[in-house]
């Protein structure tokens, strides 16, 4: 009888895996439908019938075709989401590595603009493996294309600096900081 559960919990185990691994490759296959069209970044686009994308307007819509869930339009609130509905990984991570992180991941910065929002994250991308993220910002360098805008952008993997408990977080509003890495549960 203990192999027979143990047997059903291991095959349990096994379909939530490759039922998350589908879904995650459902995710990235978005994500590079939406960065290879190569529009404009327009601040609180989330619909390509708005000229362009954000960057959480990119992951919203990315979410939206992939698994029909609705995130915020709002970097900040992404990251809160994540934290509810997924994994997240920041500075008090103790199980954090650049192993641990898988295309489809997101990834948050902070101090890319001045803002007065409750959080400091102010950006978020797509991680699509091989140095590579994916959305839109308004500067940079895209891969292919150049200049800002929806698409594919270099990236090197760090550690994340974030720590959501420091209430004074004027320094990561004055500073461009890889603030946290998230995995989305739909």
């Amino acid at each position: 009888m203990r192999w027979q559960i143990s047997g059903l919990v291991t095959w349990v185990v096994l379909v939530v895996l490759v039922i998350s691994a589908k879904a995650d490759q459902k995710f990235v296959e978005e994500a590079r439908k939406l960065a290879s069209t190569g529009v404009p970044y327009v601040y609180g686009a989330n619909d390509l019938a708005q000229g362009g994308l954000d960057c959480s307007g990119f992951v919203q819509l990315a979410a939206k075709n992939a698994w029909g869930i609705l995130l915020p339009n709002e970097a900040g609130l992404v990251l809160e989401y994540a934290r509810s509905h997924g994994k997240v990984w920041d500075k008090n991570s103790h199980d954090w590595s650049p192993k641990v992180i898988h295309p489809g991941d997101l990834v948050f910065w902070t101090g890319t603009h001045p803002c007065s929002r409750p959080s400091p994250v102010t950006h978020v991308m797509v991680y699509m493996g091989d140095y590579e993220i994916a959305g839109a910002q308004s500067a940079g360098h895209r891969l292919k294309l150049g200049g800002g805008g929806v698409g594919f952008y270099p990236f090197r993997m760090r550690y994340p600096e974030g720590d959501p408990t420091v209430k004074d977080d004027h320094l990561y509003r004055k500073a461009m900081i890889l603030y946290a890495y998230a995995r989305l549960y739909p």
